[in-house]
């Protein structure tokens, strides 16, 4: 009884201390700070719990909108199967994206895939997760609509990188 409770209760404490890493270390790198210089730029934020990143965005002057695939409480409103455009119905400029911990691999590319129409072409797009989550294959990942990808920071396995939407002229076949 105790043993077993004990036992859930430490794995569900390092599970949650592991989980926030990624977002911990993308508010340290704080690589939106060239965005927030021009005024209150649009961001979207994807997959991130609240973990504080919106708050952050915001903070910096920033207008931050959360989207999740997955409901992170019972009365999650930032949960929807698909994003959609900013309030106005313009682009983002920028995006902070959690790599997907589940299924990374296809769960990344149709969130890449959901995300890049809705940004400016040129926009940021900076992505935060762990190593053992897969977001190590980041940079192959954003190949079809992102360029310029480039590790911002990382430490014990944590990962933060940062890419550019593609423009016209750069756009692969994805």
């Amino acid at each position: 009884g105790d043993a077993a409770a004990r036992a859930v209760a430490a794995a569900n404490d390092r599970s949650r201390e592991r989980n926030s890493q990624p977002s911990a270390l993308f508010l340290e790198a704080a690589p939106w700070r060239a965005l927030s210089k021009g005024g209150a730029a649009k961001v979207l934020v994807a997959g991130a719990d609240d973990d504080g990143v919106s708050a952050a965005l915001t903070a910096a002057g920033l207008a931050p909108t959360a989207w999740r695939r997955f409901a992170s409480s019972s009365a999650d409103a930032h949960v929807a199967a698909w994003p959609t455009a900013a309030g106005d119905g313009e682009a983002y400029d920028g995006c902070a994206m959690r790599w997907p911990w589940y299924a990374a691999g296809d769960a990344a590319a149709m969130a890449l895939h959901a995300i890049a129409p809705l940004l400016k072409p040129g926009a940021e797009l900076w992505v935060f997760g762990n190593a053992d989550e897969g977001a190590d294959g980041c940079e192959a990942a954003l190949a079809p609509l992102f360029e310029d990808c480039t590790l911002v920071r990382s430490r014990d396995g944590t990962l933060v990188y940062r890419a550019r939407r593609r423009t016209a002229a750069t756009a692969k076949k994805a």
